[in-house]
């Protein structure tokens, strides 16, 4: 419900149609299937996007994406004690934080136009904390509350 709402927002409400909302509740156990779903609805709303014109506001909706993984992964890490069952979802926090400065250069590009330029404000905590882990090749259990607090937040006030 909180995508469909959010692409409606953003004018790609058709790349989350009933069908494929439909075959997201079906297949909620299923992560492969989940992920080859989100990525078709992406490609289809980057289609749109591209093809109107709206590059910007794809910029903002990978930011957003990018915000939601971050989220999504420190909320599964939150409680959950480092080991080796969960050190993948470890490793995919550190890309994420790592792939951070890629997303501010995309937003970067498009920061005449005043989505683009609240959003980069709206990361700046967030690329404080991304830059402190670029210097370090690991994100331990410790560091899931301060990045949990910085994007909470951040994640909380897009979706609201």
């Amino acid at each position: 419900a909180v995508i469909k709402q959010l692409s409606d927002k953003v004018g790609v409400g058709n790349a989350f149609d009933e069908t494929l909302v439909k075959k997201f509740e079906s297949n909620i156990g299923k992560k492969d299937s989940l992920e080859a779903f989100i990525n078709m609805a992406y490609e289809k709303a980057n289609r749109n996007l591209r093809s109107n014109q709206r590059v910007s506001t794809a910029a903002v909706i990978v930011a957003g994406g990018w915000i939601e993984g971050l989220y999504l992964a420190s909320q599964v890490t939150a409680s959950a004690v480092q080991s080796d069952k969960n050190i993948d979802v470890y490793k995919r926090i550190w890309n994420q934080l790592y792939s951070f400065k890629y997303v501010m250069e995309l937003l970067g590009h498009y920061k005449n136009n005043a989505d683009c330029a609240q959003m980069i404000k709206d990361l700046g905590d967030v690329d404080q904390l991304a830059k402190e882990f670029e210097r370090n090749s690991t994100v331990v259990q410790a560091d899931i509350a301060k990045i949990s607090e910085k994007i909470t937040p951040l994640r909380n006030q897009i979706v609201n």
